[in-house]
């Protein structure tokens, strides 16, 4: 049998809500006690994304100033000159090495008209050849080659265009500096009117292309340019 004072330790509380059970009770003090919701922090988590979206504008800006200079290139482009073809490249070195302003400084008409009949026809060099010769073995290698360049088989002579000068008068120079003349004027006839595609073609003979057929008799002009320029100052110390 338990006692009056046993009794008090098994007795329930007390209820201060009358109008609830105890179980409504401790539910009711649980809900009041309870930590907020975890899902409250999401707003701080979304807050920087504006700030992120207010940063583009700025990325935008930079890109519009960065198309500028391409319209400020765009501009220029009209003061651009048309660059020579190959063809006009090739003319415009013919013409300086005959009486233009070469790399070298010296051209051939320039250096044939200082030059005497009695120069062009002395020996200077035992079993050499003089200036005249040279000059008529430059024209008929001009001669040579242009026909090469325009499709025809050429044969070239044993002597290689290397004769010696029986008339020797001012007036048989005179036609010789005129024969090389022609040639030049042949020569720039054919250039400004070359088929740029018929570089690539062959001589069938020693299967060089036409190219370097043009720029080779541009070479042979500058190596006996050489040649009559020494001979020159030999011939008149």
């Amino acid at each position: 049998m338990v006692s009056n004072n046993e009794s008090l330790l098994y007795r329930t509380p007390p209820n201060k809500y009358p109008h609830k059970s105890h179980k409504q009770f401790v539910y009711s003090w649980q809900t009041a006690n309870r930590q907020p919701p975890t899902a409250n922090p999401q707003p701080t988590t979304h807050n920087p994304q504006p700030t992120t979206h207010n940063r583009q504008p700025t990325t935008d800006n930079r890109q519009q100033t960065t198309d500028n200079p391409q319209q400020t290139t765009d501009n220029r482009q009209p003061t651009t000159t048309n660059p020579m073809s190959e063809s006009q490249r090739i003319r415009s070195l013919f013409t300086d090495l005959y009486h233009g302003h070469p790399w070298l400084d010296i051209t051939l008409q320039d250096t044939l008209a200082q030059i005497t009949p009695e120069q062009a026809s002395q020996r200077p060099i035992k079993n050499g050849n003089t200036i005249w010769e040279i000059v008529n073995h430059i024209i008929s290698w001009r001669e040579n080659v242009l026909k090469r360049v325009q499709d025809e088989v050429i044969q070239t002579p044993s002597n290689n265009y290397i004769q010696k000068i029986e008339d020797t008068s001012d007036e048989a120079w005179r036609q010789t500096l005129e024969a090389l003349e022609t040639t030049q004027k042949e020569w720039l006839y054919f250039l400004g009117t070359f088929n740029e595609a018929d570089f690539s073609k062959e001589y069938p003979v020693n299967k060089l292309t036409y190219y370097q057929h043009i720029h080779g008799i541009i070479q042979h002009d500058a190596y006996h340019l050489g040649q009559i320029v020494l001979l020159a100052k030999i011939t008149n110390p």
